[in-house]
């Protein structure tokens, strides 16, 4: 098992497959994006860093919360966007580490 703050909901529950990778590797974009802990302190409370950044985003715009370190941002947005796909709470939603290598590489290429 992985550490809880990377963990998909199924895996909670004990349910193991690849799509729980797929999901970690939502939370390290969101963590690259941000430059945010996985666990984020708000107002006393601790929330898991997906959580954090769909409270605090408006019409999934998270250009307040980039991570300020980083001068110019390239296609934050792309990335943002397939931190989404990889963390949607339905692991069948998720896409393959395949899908993911291709969205990276396209927009590698843009």
């Amino acid at each position: 098992m992985g550490t809880s703050a990377y963990m998909a909901p199924e895996g909670l529950h004990g349910t193991i497959t690849q799509k729980i990778d797929i999901f970690s590797f939502g939370i390290v974009l969101l963590e690259l994006l941000t430059g945010l802990k996985p666990i984020v302190e708000n107002n006393g409370e601790n929330l898991n860093i997906k959580h954090y950044v769909e409270e605090n985003s408006v019409n999934n715009d998270i250009t307040p919360l980039l991570d300020r370190s980083v001068n110019i941002w390239v296609k934050a947005d792309d990335v943002y966007n397939l931190a989404r796909m990889c963390l949607e709470h339905n692991r069948k939603s998720r896409p393959t580490i395949v899908e993911v290598c291709d969205i990276l590489n396209k927009m590698k290429n843009e």
